[in-house]
């Protein structure tokens, strides 16, 4: 089993109680469970990510993530996370910059978000940044919801054994689907339960925003899965090394870890490849 940071042991470690290897109690650190899903990907999965590394630089930079903690998710994703202030957006040189579930305190101006969208910078946001002037100039919300467990319906598709749930928190926005027809805009995922768009990726200046409802780092709720979802993860073939690997994983909650990532990957490459896989398919649909 591949080692881990020490601290992330220590404050996100939880008390795995099992019968014949299903979680009763509890479940898998968020941060074993991003290790688990880095390690089940394929050699095609890693080199999609290395490009990615190679394009935006090692640093990027972190406005705020007070509720959803993208600093250890990109950390070991590969990235170095470095904070920025909120104003100091329109001057910074990252390429990529995260602002994701922020503290009611947090700002993010237009004009600065402007300014480094203009420059070709690709902007990650979560749940309630999108009430920020800065992304709610390009993406609209509705009105706050209790929480709730949706379930993925990925734009690009998965040969998953199970759809991938995904948990909202309470208080989540939902995104206003009407301020996604007025630009180039593409729906990465949405809810199978519903139909509302949970991921999606707007194109502006020179570069773009990727928003998920739900947060990037999933913390699942171990009692609300199914009996498929709690089945360890060992006992899915598809993901039998990982599992084997990291025992205590539950099949639901790696497939939502596993789900946001690749979903963040396909994000960041539509912002970088306009016309790449995604987007195509969704101008052809659109013929």
């Amino acid at each position: 089993m591949r080692d881990f940071d020490q601290t992330e042991q220590q404050s996100s470690r939880q008390l795995v109680l099992e019968v014949d290897g299903t979680p009763l109690h509890g479940g898998a650190s968020a941060g074993y469970t991003v290790q688990a899903v880095l390690d089940s990907f394929d050699d095609a999965e890693r080199k999609r990510l290395a490009r990615l590394r190679d394009a935006i630089g090692p640093a990027v930079g972190i406005v705020d993530s007070h509720f959803d903690d993208t600093p250890m998710l990109l950390g070991q994703l590969g990235f170095t996370p470095c904070r920025i202030a909120g104003e100091d957006l329109g001057g910074s040189e990252r390429k990529l910059v995260v602002i994701s579930c922020p503290h009611r305190h947090t700002r993010l101006d237009h004009e600065d978000t402007r300014r480094f969208l203009d420059r070709g910078g690709i902007l990650i946001s979560s749940d309630r940044a999108i009430r920020l002037p800065g992304i709610s100039t390009y993406l609209k919300h509705l009105s706050g919801r209790g929480p709730a467990r949706a379930r993925l319906l990925m734009e690009a598709g998965t040969d998953y054994p199970a759809q991938p749930p995904v948990w909202l928190d309470p208080g989540h926005l939902p995104i206003d689907p009407t301020s996604l027809s007025t630009r180039m805009s593409s729906v990465l995922a949405s809810n199978a339960l519903t139909g509302e768009p949970l991921v999606v990726h707007v194109h502006a200046a020179g570069g773009g925003i990727v928003h998920s409802v739900g947060h990037w780092l999933q913390i699942p709720d171990e009692s609300a899965l199914t009996s498929v979802e709690r089945r360890p993860l060992r006992d899915v073939p598809h993901f039998r090394h990982a599992g084997n690997s990291y025992p205590g994983i539950s099949l639901g909650g790696f497939l939502a870890q596993r789900s946001m990532v690749e979903l963040l990957i396909q994000g960041i490459e539509a912002v970088l490849e306009p016309e790449g896989p995604v987007e195509q398919s969704r101008m052809e649909r659109g013929k």
